[in-house]
Parts: structure tokens; sequence; C-alpha cells
């Protein structure tokens, strides 16, 4: 049986990391996100509300009659060199970039920057088309940011300077880097950070926290597989008063009970065989009784005899080899000779063979001179599959005895030219009490293999690849 104890690590690590990374990093995400443009928001309005005062202020240190006095041509007049002054000053104060002041059609004034002629047309002034038509209703207002030539982002504040009448006569607009932009840009930063941070710490932590669940669960995997297979002795550990130490108890019950029913249903086996098999010995006693009173001239009523002993002899091989099956095998290895140990069993065999016309032939690979084995448990295996093979066999049949050494495997195989095994008959060939024979219990199989497997190996039976049957005994060498 395969085990599929990593498998169900990596999926429950998988999904662990899935329910906790995702809807985490998608909070974070968008908690970082709304926060992001709250702060930009907040950022923007301060901004637009320091520049607004910064033009107003600006607005302030322009007086209306000395800027009627501005006119195309007196860039080089002392008014206009005094105004400028004092616009550069209020730029240089609050770190502004650029201030101007430009008519309601939008022809330049006075600015701070050089080559700026009066009565020059502002082109950057279309952009803010909406916001210089609010200003002309006397409401001071804030650009949206926009690129400037060398791509830093820039906002602007406009400002009204107003006239005796009431009128908006020019207006002042203050150009300022955007320096908090680089500041989101960091907190971007920080924010991708600290969640590729948290994402990282969601990690570890599901991996800690699965391996916590998983090494229980690991176990309790390994101990319903043992149960599945049959491995009844060892007692299964609580883990805990969680739901994983219920389930672990739980187990443990189970496995209890299924020890306590097989032990009950293995007394109430051996009971009905032994029950049978003391009448058997009373019929086989009758039965030479009988034999003994019957005369000389009585050939019919003796050949009866012999054919009911025939059969007394079926029913107690049955039996017998049902308590067999029923009793617990403990190995008892040591150390074997393996050819000198074929050289028993082969024999063995040979003479029912021969009746059949049938060769017995040994291979023999690369092997050590002995092996741990317990030689009375092999031999019954053997002799169980040589049987059979021969029985497989027609007249003029072949059974092959392969053995070989490898991969710290030793390896005794069974190879027949007979019949074979029906495919629909190979997933049911060690089933207790099943048989394709007139004659036979049915265990012969099914107790070779509860034999191989108490000697930690493994017993395969398959259709040979071009006829006949192969049955393999594999045991470690360990």
């Amino acid at each position: 049986m395969t085990r599929q104890v990593p498998k169900i690590r990596r999926r429950i690590r998988s999904k662990l990391i899935v329910i906790y990374l995702v809807p985490t990093l998608a909070i974070i995400a968008g908690f970082g996100t709304v926060f992001y443009f709250m702060v930009r928001f907040s950022l923007e309005q301060e901004m637009g509300r320091r520049l607004v005062a910064i033009a107003s202020s600006a607005a302030l240190h322009l007086p209306l009659d000395r800027v009627h006095l501005l006119a195309p041509g007196e860039e080089e007049s002392l008014n206009y060199e005094k105004l400028r002054e004092r616009l550069i000053k209020v730029r240089d104060a609050n770190e502004a970039t650029r201030i101007s002041l430009f008519n309601p059609d939008g022809a330049s004034l006075l600015d701070t920057r050089a080559g700026i002629h009066i009565g020059q047309l502002l082109p950057e002034l279309e952009a803010d088309r909406l916001e210089i038509e609010r200003v002309l209703t006397g409401q001071p207002t804030a650009s949206t940011l926009f690129a400037g030539p060398s791509g830093a982002l820039y906002m602007s504040g406009y400002a009204p300077l107003l006239g005796e009448d009431g009128l908006v006569a020019a207006m002042v607009r203050v150009d300022a880097s955007v320096v908090f932009f680089d500041q989101l840009k960091a907190l971007r930063r920080n924010l991708v950070f600290v969640e590729a941070l948290a994402g990282l710490a969601i990690v570890v932590i599901s991996l800690l926290f699965a391996s916590r669940i998983e090494r229980p669960i690991a176990e309790l995997v390994d101990e319903a597989r043992r149960i599945g297979e049959g491995e009844l002795e060892r007692e299964i550990e609580p883990h805990g008063e969680d739901e994983i130490g219920f389930l672990a108890r739980s187990m443990e019950e189970m496995r209890a009970n299924i020890v306590a029913r097989d032990e009950h249903l293995l007394m109430l086996q051996r009971g009905i065989a032994h029950e049978v098999r003391n009448p058997l010995g009373g019929i086989g006693l009758f039965i030479d009784l009988l034999s003994e009173e019957l005369g000389a001239d009585q050939d019919e009523a003796r050949g009866y005899v012999a054919k009911i002993r025939k059969e007394l002899r079926s029913l107690d091989r049955v039996v017998n080899d049902f308590l067999d099956f029923t009793r617990s095998i403990v190995p008892e290895p040591r150390r074997v000779n393996l050819g000198e140990f074929l050289d028993e069993v082969v024999p063995l065999i040979s003479g029912q063979a021969l009746e059949r016309d049938i060769t017995v032939e040994r291979e023999d690979g690369h092997l050590q001179d002995c092996y741990m084995l317990d030689q009375d448990l092999l031999r019954r295996v053997l002799l169980n599959l040589l049987t059979n093979s021969a029985q497989a066999c027609g007249p003029g049949g072949l059974v092959r005895i392969v053995t070989n050494e490898g991969e710290g495997e030793l390896r005794i195989s069974v190879l027949d030219n007979g019949s074979g095994i029906k495919p629909e008959n190979i997933e049911k060939i060690f089933e207790p009490f099943f048989t394709t024979k007139e004659r036979g219990s049915g265990l012969g199989l099914s107790y070779s293999l509860k034999i191989v497997q108490a000697l930690g190996g493994e017993l395969k039976i398959q259709r040979a690849p071009d006829h006949g049957t192969l049955a393999t005994v594999i045991l470690p060498l360990e």
C-alpha cells in the first residue's frame, strides 16, 4: 500500500498558506491603497491651501496703482524691478518655484522667471482654464497636479487682485514643486515592503502551524494504514485534548475493538476446528473397525470404506490448514545455506512431478553461502507454490525455480508453463477459501502470503510474460 502522508502534508500546507495568505494580503493591499490615496488627497488639499495662501500673500504685496503702470516695454523701469523683487522675496520665503502676475486675458504683467516680457501670453494657463474662470469670480483656488518640462510634478495656486470697482484687475499664480509626492512614493514602497514582509511572516507562521498539525495527522494516517494492513499490536498514543486527540483516542478504541473481535473470532474458529477434529478421529477409528469386520469377499464394501477414509483424510487436511491459518506466525530465523535448503525442498515435489511427466529445474544466480531464514516457514511457502505450479502444468510441463540476490533483496521465483491464472481471478487469489481446484481448502496462497509478510517480505503472483504463472518470494536481506 502506497503511503500518502507527503501528499497530505503538501495539501495541508498549501491550504493553510492560501487560507491565511490570500485574505491577509488582500486586506493589507486594500487598506494600504485606501490609506495611500487618502494621504495623497489630504496632502494635495493641504498643498493647494498653502499655494492659495502664498498667492493671496503675493497679491497683498502688489499695490494696484503701481500694477496699472506696467505696460509693454517697461521691463527696465524701476517700478517693474521693485515689484518683481517683492515677488521674488515672497517666492523665496515660501520655497515656491515661480510667481506670475497676469491680466484676465492671460497676458503677463510680472513674472519671477527671467525672459518673460510684459504682455506676453502664458500658454500654460490654458491647462487651468477652469481654475482661472473661478478666480475671475473673485475666489482663490488651486489647480490639480501637473508635470513640468523635466517630468517633476507641480501644483499652482491662484488669487485675484481686485480693483476699486471690485472686479478682478489681475491674477497671481504661484507654482511649487510637489515635494510631498516623493514622500508618497516612499510611503508606497514602504506599504509594498510591509505587505511582502507580512506575506512572508504569514507563510512562515502557516508552515510552523501546519507542521504542528501535520505531525499528529501524519502519525494517525500511518496508524490507519497500519491497521488497514492488519498490524494491530501497537497502541495508538493520544495527541492532546483537541479534535486530533479525540480522533486518536477513537482510533485506539477502534483498534482495541478489532483486536478483541479478532481474538474472539480466533477462539471461536479454533474451537469449531477442534470440535470438528474430535469426531473426525472417532470416525477414523470406526472406519478401521469396520474395515476389520469386512470379509474378504466384500470388495464393494471395502471400496466404499477406502473412499470414506480418503475423504476423511481430505477433511482432516482442511481442518489442519484452517488451524494453521488462524495461528499467529512468529518467525525464528537462523543461518541457512540456501542451496542445501533447496536441495531438500525440490525432491519433495519431484515425485508428484514425475507422476505427471513434469520437469523441475533450478537456476541459481549469484548467491551468498548463508542467509538468515526461517526454513520451516519458507519450506511451507515453496512447497505450496511448487505444488500449485505442478498441478497447473499438463504432461510434459516445466517448473523452474530461479533464485537471485540484488538491491538488498533475496528473490525466489517459481515459474511454470501451465494454463496460467485467468485475469478475473488475479485479484482474488490471496482471498481465504478462494480456489479454482475441485479439491482444496483455498487457504494455501492466503497462508503463504501471511508467512511471507511475517518474514518481512512480499509475495507476488502474476501471469508469466509468455505463458503460465510466475510466483516470486521477495525477502529482505537485513
